[in-house]
């Protein structure tokens, strides 16, 4: 199966809504899913880079998170998005308050979100 024989509408994936995501690229789902695709390679590099925060480090932490959140919101996962720009929030406010543990939850969610689609890029071989 060609990426360009595949309809945004086809693309099922959880935690995804590829229309959402797909209308970022006029619908053109071969650059839908490059986008998928970096998303893929790019993202457990960022999440590295979010696994250990202190009070002391939440301006670089913030700048981080803000990142993932981009980069989610750009292929249509809302939730990995919403959890990024909370704990952005919370950081830009200088709040430690259970951050840790949200930040345990966001690298969770993405990680699942990031096998997800590597199983469904996978299919289309």
């Amino acid at each position: 199966m060609y990426e360009n024989e595949i309809e945004i509408s086809e693309i099922k994936i959880r935690g995804i809504d590829a229309e959402a995501g797909g209308e970022l690229f006029c619908g053109e789902s071969d650059l839908y899913i490059d986008a998928l695709r970096s998303y893929v390679r790019h993202t457990p590099a960022a999440l590295d880079k979010l696994r250990v925060v202190s009070e002391d480090s939440l301006s670089e932490y913030e700048t981080n998170v803000h990142g993932l959140k981009g980069s989610s919101g750009g292929i249509g996962a809302g939730e990995v998005r919403k959890a990024a720009a909370d704990l952005e929030s919370k950081a830009k406010s200088g709040d430690f308050t259970d951050l840790p543990s949200m930040n345990e939850e966001l690298i969770r969610k993405a990680e699942t979100l990031v096998s997800d689609i590597s199983v469904w890029l996978e299919k289309l071989r």
